[in-house]
């Protein structure tokens, strides 16, 4: 598994932040899931690995050299940044 900056996979991501953000207005940093293994994902589990409470939106699984979007919402209550430290892990089901 890989994660992209953009859909075309062409800028692997590595550091994911959401910049600046007004103080309680919600922002959205969404980064791309690659499988690049031959087996189909299942149970997928993201952690943002944050500080603060970060919403995450993920794909529960993904077939062999498939992408899908990863969506991560935040909503600061202090004047600080945030930098997530994403993990990502799943079950690997290859078929015969």
């Amino acid at each position: 598994m890989r994660l992209f900056k953009d859909e075309l996979l062409t800028e692997p991501l590595e550091k994911a932040e959401f910049g600046e953000v007004w103080l309680l207005e919600a922002k959205t940093l969404k980064v791309w899931l690659q499988n690049d293994t031959k087996a189909f994902l299942r149970d997928i589990q993201v952690d943002a690995g944050a500080e603060a409470p970060v919403k995450v939106d993920a794909p529960r699984s993904l077939q062999s050299m498939a992408k899908a979007p990863i969506t991560f919402t935040w909503k600061p209550t202090l004047l600080k940044g945030l930098k997530l430290a994403v993990t990502v892990h799943a079950v690997e089901v290859y078929s015969a």
